[in-house]
């Protein structure tokens, strides 16, 4: 559908709407199932990233059920056609770069990690209470053998 610029929003509708009858089915259901999901996702729950899930449900049933929907304009030349397989290890040259990679970000998040602990531990004693609001999740997150420190004192009023 091409519209000519400069067109009232209601000649748009009106344009849209008299087209309607010559929309692949196909790429309907794909649009509508895409507007649904990110109405009702937050509904759901609020924390669902609705957009995330749209886009990505319709990827892969258009992909899964051989749906004859064609893209909105053309790929990057960058980026590659989607494709459901199995990832490949990289090549073996590559491997000590990649584990270097992997140890930085490991000693960032862990070290992110430590200060997020350490500062939920000084606001819930700031504020009077032993635990605060998020002591449950934190407890949880892995942390490498630096987390083990020395007990804190505190005063007793």
């Amino acid at each position: 559908l091409t519209l000519p610029a400069g067109l009232t929003t209601v000649e748009v509708v009106q344009a849209v709407a008299s087209g309607i009858g010559g929309t692949n089915p196909a790429a309907l259901a794909l649009a509508l199932g895409v507007v649904g999901t990110m109405h009702a996702a937050p509904k759901l729950h609020p924390k669902i990233p609705s957009a995330l899930v749209a886009v990505g449900g319709a990827t892969a049933a258009s992909q899964l059920l051989g749906l004859s929907a064609t893209p909105i304009g053309a790929l990057p030349s960058g980026l590659s056609a989607f494709t459901l397989c199995m990832p490949a290890l990289p090549a073996a040259e590559a491997l000590p770069s990649l584990c270097g990679t992997i140890l930085l970000i490991y000693a960032m998040t862990s070290a992110e990690t430590r200060l997020s602990r350490e500062a939920e531990h000084v606001f819930s004693y700031s504020n009077g209470a032993r635990e605060g609001p998020c002591s449950a999740v934190f407890r949880r997150l892995p942390l490498p053998s630096l987390s083990s420190h020395p007990p804190r004192t505190h005063a007793l009023l």
